[in-house]
């Protein structure tokens, strides 16, 4: 499955490898295409394997709350 959110918060390359390192982190994640510009991740998953609320989770303990 794929999704794109919207990260508000993320303003430069620095919160992106942040979120980036959240997600990456997270089992099933198999995918990330972080855009800084217009503040958007598009995240690969196994929704077998992880589920919305794990992703959101991710994004909030890092820091970046996304939608």
């Amino acid at each position: 499955m794929e999704k794109t959110y919207t990260v508000a918060k993320m303003k430069c390359e620095g919160c992106a490898s942040n979120i980036r390192k959240a997600l990456s982190e997270v089992a099933g994640v198999n995918e990330l295409v972080i855009d800084v510009a217009t503040k958007t991740v598009k995240v690969q998953f196994d929704e077998a394997t992880v589920n919305e609320q794990t992703l959101q989770s991710a994004f909030t303990t890092a820091g970046y709350p996304a939608v």
